[in-house]
């Protein structure tokens, strides 16, 4: 499974692929790093209409604080889906046996299922 967050604005990021965005949200169409940039907004932004805007090193629009056109970076990173199971004691012995082999994607699906008597248990990765 994938999340996309955004986080600030790194121009070795983008160029290795990394989508850059503004952070209102608009699509930016390219960031580049002129010739002969300028001394305080290196880079470039083309936006959707093909306006440019230019920004500081470090993505920001305004040297004095946050706007909507400051650059941010999009990225996707992988996280671990959560998995349950429904288990119930076994009758004198010391450990757990699962109900059944049944592994559940949402907590809501596996309350549903289990018997009156189990218990939904969350899947966890202890070591790899």
């Amino acid at each position: 499974m994938k999340n996309t967050k955004l986080i600030e604005f790194d121009y070795e990021k983008y160029k290795a692929g990394a989508k850059a965005v503004y952070r209102n949200g608009d699509a930016v169409q390219m960031v580049i790093l002129p010739e002969i940039p300028h001394k305080n907004y290196p880079l470039v932004s083309i936006d959707g209409n093909g306006e440019s805007k230019t920004h500081t090193s470090i993505g920001l629009f305004n040297r004095s604080g946050n706007t909507g056109l400051d650059l941010l970076l999009e990225v996707e990173e992988e996280s671990e889906p959560e998995l349950f199971v429904n288990v119930i004691e076994a009758t004198g012995k010391c450990c757990f046996s699962a109900i059944d082999s049944i592994i559940f994607k949402d907590l809501e699906s596996a309350i549903k299922s289990k018997a009156y008597n189990a218990t939904t248990y969350k899947l966890v990765k202890v070591n790899q």
